[in-house]
């Protein structure tokens, strides 16, 4: 009983991580209040801007349950994070944005792994 306990904690820390992340990518996205413009054009920005704390939004809440499929979707939104916005290209833009996802991607899977383990 007491390994099913720690595994229903261990969940918790890619799900922290993973909001974690979600606020700080987030904040990049409030720059284009100081832009100056009309209200429209500036939440417009932001909600543009917001696209990939959005995504990551979504897969946490809709494989809130599933840590398998988030896992493998964070892993995904990693990589896509690295082709798309070409973070392979400097090491500091790489650590800050795709091994956050990549990260959060292996401990759900690591997670799954555990809780089924558990579950034997």
């Amino acid at each position: 009983m007491k390994s099913r306990k720690g595994t229903v904690k261990f969940i918790w820390i890619p799900r922290l991580i993973a909001i974690a992340f979600i606020l700080f990518l987030t904040l990049f996205s409030l720059d284009v209040f100081t832009e100056g413009g009309s209200i429209f054009k500036e939440l417009v920005g932001f909600i543009i801007h917001s696209l990939p704390s959005l995504l990551m939004i979504a897969v946490l809440a809709f494989n809130w349950r599933n840590p398998y499929r988030c896992g493998l979707m964070f892993i995904a939104i990693g990589a896509l994070f690295t082709l798309r916005f070409g973070t392979f290209r400097r090491l500091d833009t790489f650590v800050l944005i795709s091994v956050p996802p990549l990260l959060v991607g292996g401990l759900f899977l690591l997670a799954d792994k555990l809780q089924k383990k558990g579950s034997e």
